[in-house]
């Protein structure tokens, strides 16, 4: 073999390597509108239980790092990372109650093909509903082919909208 024969095998080896790791890493996920999707439908359907059996809600505050964890029945919530008691009125407990009273979680049951790919994607849930041996994480996602877990229809905005208002006066909800 001669030198310059060598060397082009070289660089035709390498570059051949480097053609696999580009073509290995590539993201086979679609964009539509800014969002990423997978190509593949995924069918679901979803298994529904009563929000109302939760008796405990903890709000996860990500713009002040905190969990709040609220005792439904007493309106009584505890920042985890400080041991501060807080109270909700009885108004606050009573709309909570409601928008609970009326909702259903929805746990979709998915079926993915075993050919498809599903982007890397996670999504923190923006709360848990707890009761005796039950905890659901509300919103979280942890691959793009998942749906997740959350109350249905309307009732997700509505304690979506409930979180994001205690949250915001948490600090002057002082227990007497």
């Amino acid at each position: 073999m001669t030198r310059q024969y060598r060397k082009r095998l070289r660089l035709t080896f390498g570059a051949g390597i480097v053609l696999v790791l580009l073509a290995g890493f590539q993201n086979c996920a679609q964009s539509v509108g800014g969002m990423v999707t997978d190509s593949t439908p995924v069918s679901a359907l979803d298994n529904k239980i009563s929000a109302s059996q939760f008796r405990e809600l903890i709000m996860n505050d990500l713009n002040n790092n905190r969990t709040i964890d609220l005792d439904i029945d007493s309106g009584v919530a505890v920042d985890e990372s400080n041991n501060h008691r807080y109270c909700l009125p009885l108004s606050e407990r009573d709309a909570l109650s409601q928008i609970l009273g009326q909702a259903e979680v929805c746990e979709p049951i998915q079926h993915a093909s075993p050919s498809q790919q599903c982007s890397a994607e996670y999504v923190f849930p923006y709360a848990q509903l707890r009761s005796s041996g039950l905890a659901v994480n509300l919103g979280e996602k942890r691959d793009g082919c998942e749906s997740p877990i959350d109350l249905c229809g309307e009732s997700s905005t509505a304690l979506k909208s409930f979180i994001i208002a205690a949250l915001s006066r948490i600090e002057t909800l002082d227990c007497p």
